[in-house]
């Protein structure tokens, strides 16, 4: 299937990041599913599949600081 690259703007001082993951249809958030990096160290990644996906996933993306603690906006 196609893939799906996000990406969005770097943080200052971040040390990763947490991409949460939701059904759009019923805002209920789901598992990470296969084939995305829920926690990438850079602010980019590529769901391999998932533009193909028979879901419509939205995707909140949470800075993680050097203490590992997510942003809270």
């Amino acid at each position: 299937g196609a893939d799906l690259d996000l990406s969005w703007p770097a943080v200052s001082g971040a040390s990763g990041y947490s991409i949460e993951v939701f059904d759009l249809d019923t805002d209920a958030t789901v598992a990470c599913p296969a084939g995305l990096d829920c926690s990438p160290a850079a602010p980019s990644t590529t769901f391999s599949g998932g533009a193909s996906s028979s879901t419509r996933f939205g995707f909140r993306v949470f800075a993680i600081d050097s203490c590992g603690d997510p942003s809270l906006n």
